[in-house]
């Protein structure tokens, strides 16, 4: 079971879980139900969604949140960033080698095709919305 949260922020500009939901598998199909049952239950759609790299969510999000900005979470990007890049040191020569693993090539093929959705790590507020991370 994946847990999907729905968060943003309130006229207090406090954070804010407006709903949750359970799906099976992340799969474009559950996404869309998912979002399709928060659009019927809130009425509206939400000015901007952030969420991770997940390929389904990337496809259902603008499906159903056609009046929607979707940008990507920097802060979960640069978290995969050290399971996809090996760096090695050698002493005598001092030199640094950057190996790129297998899963690297595709990741990072997907994160350069939306780097225009990216959302900046370290970005505190979104001042037109009045929205600030959770994430550290």
């Amino acid at each position: 079971m994946v847990f999907v949260p729905f968060t943003g922020v309130d006229h207090h500009f406090q954070c804010v879980t407006f709903g949750a939901g359970l799906i099976s598998t992340e799969s474009i199909e559950s996404y869309v139900w998912l979002l399709k049952a928060f659009l019927k239950a809130h009425g509206t759609q939400p000015t901007l969604v952030l969420s991770d790299q997940d390929p389904s969510m990337l496809q259902a999000v603008p499906m159903v949140f056609t009046e929607s900005r979707h940008r990507l979470c920097m802060w979960h990007i640069m978290k995969k960033l050290p399971s996809k890049v090996y760096i090695r040191l050698s002493l005598p020569t001092c030199s640094i080698t950057l190996i790129f693993g297998p899963a690297f090539t595709g990741w990072f093929g997907m994160f350069i095709s939306n780097l225009k959705r990216l959302s900046p790590a370290g970005m505190t507020s979104y001042k037109h919305l009045g929205f600030k991370t959770t994430a550290g």
